[in-house]
């Protein structure tokens, strides 16, 4: 049982560390020490025989694939007609060559991630500083741009400067020297690595502190069988063991842009012309973040006001009814930085453009995070967070066009300062045989939402030819549930097998994770988290995240009968009618 309520010495010391965080302006970033707080969790001989496994397979592999490519004339590498780049890079299971395609949005609105800045909606001066990411693509981005000013760091031998790679850089971290072109974190550092190793030198960068990768490519879908589609394969399953293996590490990729391509004949779902069913290779991974593209509408609050799906977007689902893509930004028409020269620009439209404003919004969370606790988010916290408070659209609940909705940072941020007082998130480990309780008091101001998320085992099991296997991936089942009196609240889940209809609620067997939404909640509810059969390892680590409550009883009271005590020069002294038994928390006022 978690205790909820905190003490009221505990309840005014956390108000004075916001206090004191807000008006400070100090920059924090992933110095040694944080790298080190990341990596002391990892298992060092797991991450290097992982390493050694993925680098023994591609020297292997690699002049095989080469010599097969010689026999059957298959192409290298090509730039087609739509200005997307191919390049060859693995050989499947029944000899179908296997080529990664570019998948070619201001973004920091759509996201919300704008909000964060200085000056915006939340102004908490929040822009990367100190911040790393890592970009793989089809090769490097153009370092020397003038919107980069020396933070990007070329992590391999690659020479090739690409096109699509510095546009999608310029999205994810452009200083704004021409406004329009600022990008998402735009104070961070960046990797830039080309895509023929990728997992080799992720899984080495993520040994190294590395807490997200963009990854704006994926399957070229024109020249593979359908059985390919939706399926869980052994690029997928390397993913996986990545990221459980470094469990603070995240990746987010393009869900591609195939919905027009009718490539998959035989959908697990309707017919070819509706779209689903089209993802492939590392994004039907259980445990990263897929970005589907969106046409966004955003005020100047940010309050999303329509949101609909791209006429591009590829569409999930997974064929074992897994809910993906996870999330959706704005892809269309983004400008960006060019290669052409140091100060060119220009547009371009794609989930490529939507997938670096996840990341950089994602990257902002981890750093404000790290403001307010010294520490980062595990991965399984910081994607439950994007996942639990994206915009709903369309229907309620999730959906297989664009997942859980358009990513929200502003509300993803508020949850993190709300900690304990409005909302809850915590890292917690569950023993095979045992379950997590807690108790919290509906807010009556908004619907009660929980969510579990967890990084999930690799699946030993993989798909080798079978067509539309629904075999499910999850290897640790957790379940989320929400009690009240006799009444059982349920998360959502889908069906592949009508990739269409309405989300439902019911008892969810493919997620890692599960979100349960109640409206109008009032009183007293209980959520439990508890596991199927047995747990790998005997434990599971998961990620809870709860909003709409009442953990606390503070309440925020505007001061009355304020006057002006004294006025100098730069600063004003207030005074106010004091409340008793009150704790007053004010900004720092400078006058220009």
């Amino acid at each position: 049982m978690y205790q909820t309520q905190p003490t009221l010495k505990k309840q005014l010391f956390e108000l004075l560390y916001l206090f004191i965080f807000f008006t400070a302006s100090i920059s924090f970033g992933q110095s040694k020490i944080q790298v080190q707080k990341i990596t002391s969790q990892y298992s060092s001989s797991k991450m290097n025989s992982l390493a050694t496994q993925l680098k023994n397979d591609f020297d292997l592999k690699r002049p095989q694939m080469l010599q097969l490519a010689k026999i059957n004339n298959w192409m290298i590498s090509e730039t087609l007609a739509n200005g997307s780049t191919i390049e060859l890079h693995d050989v499947g299971s029944d000899g179908s060559p296997i080529y990664y395609i570019t998948h070619n949005d201001e973004v920091s609105n759509a996201s919300r991630a704008n909000t964060l800045y200085s000056n915006g909606v939340l102004d908490l001066g929040i822009a990367g500083e100190g911040m790393q990411v890592g970009l793989w693509d089809e090769g490097i981005a153009r370092t020397t741009h003038n919107e980069f000013d020396n933070r990007i760091t070329i992590a391999d031998d690659a020479e090739y400067v690409s096109s699509h790679a510095t546009r999608v850089m310029g999205t994810l971290i452009a200083s704004g020297h021409k406004r329009k072109a600022k990008g998402v974190a735009y104070k961070a550092n960046a990797l830039s690595s080309n895509w023929i190793r990728d997992r080799i030198e992720v899984i080495e960068a993520a040994a190294n502190g590395l807490l997200l990768s963009n990854h704006s490519y994926g399957l070229h879908t024109g020249n593979i069988p359908d059985w390919y589609f939706g399926s869980y394969i052994r690029v997928s399953q390397d993913w996986d063991k990545i990221m459980y293996n470094a469990p603070y590490y995240l990746m987010v990729s393009a869900v591609g842009n195939s919905q027009k391509s009718r490539d998959n004949e035989s959908p697990i779902s309707g017919k070819d012309t509706d779209g689903f069913d089209l993802m492939l290779g590392f994004t039907t991974a259980k445990n990263g973040i897929t970005v589907a593209a969106a046409d966004i509408d955003i005020d100047s609050y940010g309050e999303l006001k329509n949101a609909s799906v791209t006429k591009y977007s590829s569409f999930g689902p997974i064929d074992d009814g897994r809910i993906k893509p996870d999330l959706a930004s704005t892809g269309s028409f983004i400008y960006s930085t060019s290669y052409k020269d140091d100060k060119s620009y220009d547009t371009s439209s794609g989930t490529s453009m939507a997938t670096p404003g996840v990341t950089g919004s994602l990257l902002l969370l981890q750093q404000y995070y790290e403001r307010l606790h010294d520490t980062y988010m595990k991965a399984s916290t910081v994607k439950g967070l994007a996942l639990h408070t994206a915009d709903d659209v369309n229907e309620p609940g999730p959906d297989y066009t664009m997942g859980w909705g358009v990513m929200n940072a502003k509300k993803a941020a508020e949850v993190i300062v709300n900690n304990e007082y409005n909302s809850l998130l915590l890292e917690e480990t569950l023993v095979a045989g045992e379950s997590f309780t807690i108790t919290v008091n509906a807010n009556e101001k908004e619907a009660l939402m929980a969510s579990v998320s967890w990084t999930d085992p690799a699946s030993d099991f993989i798909n080798r030819g079978a067509l539309n296997d629904i075999t499910p991936a999850l290897v640790n089942d957790l379940d989320i549930r929400i009690t009240k009196n006799e009444e059982t609240y349920y998360p959502w889940k889908l069906s592949a097998a009508q990739a269409a209809a309405q989300a439902k609620r019911g008892d969810n067997l493919v997620d890692p994770f599960e979100k349960i939404e109640i409206d109008n909640a009032s009183g007293s509810y209980t959520i439990t988290i508890t596991h199927k059969g047995s747990l790998l390892e005997d434990h599971q680590n998961f990620s809870l995240i709860v909003s709409g409550i009442a953990y606390t009883e503070c309440v925020t009271e505007i001061p009355s009968e304020i006057i002006v005590k004294e006025a100098k020069d730069s600063t004003l002294t207030l005074g106010w009618k004091t409340i008793p038994d009150a704790l007053f928390e004010y900004p720092m006022l400078f006058l220009n």
